[in-house]
């Protein structure tokens, strides 16, 4: 389902490695320790697009207890999702 946008991310974030100096790791290639996690979540405010904010709230909701581990931030775009997690125990922004 969201395949393209991450291929394209992916896409977005090998141009910005490839315009840098080559003799200086980027600071997007290091490893380094995960303590935060990100999600963005995008859904419609209201319409016909049931199907499609339950899918993403569904992912969203598999995807908090995958990293429950970590600390775990919601930027939403969207009043669907924003509902669904703004009682989550994470930090939620619009």
């Amino acid at each position: 389902m969201l395949r393209p946008y991450s291929e394209k991310l992916q896409e977005i974030i090998q141009n910005v490695n490839s315009s840098s100096d080559p003799d200086q790791v980027s600071v997007y290639a290091q490893k380094r320790e995960v303590k935060k996690v990100l999600f963005i979540a995008v859904t419609s405010n209201r319409g016909l697009a049931g199907a499609f904010n339950s899918s993403v709230v569904k992912e969203l909701n598999q995807q908090f207890q995958n990293n429950a581990q970590y600390e775990v931030e919601v930027l939403t775009i969207g009043k669907k999702v924003y509902d669904a997690v703004r009682k989550k125990p994470c930090s939620v922004f619009k």
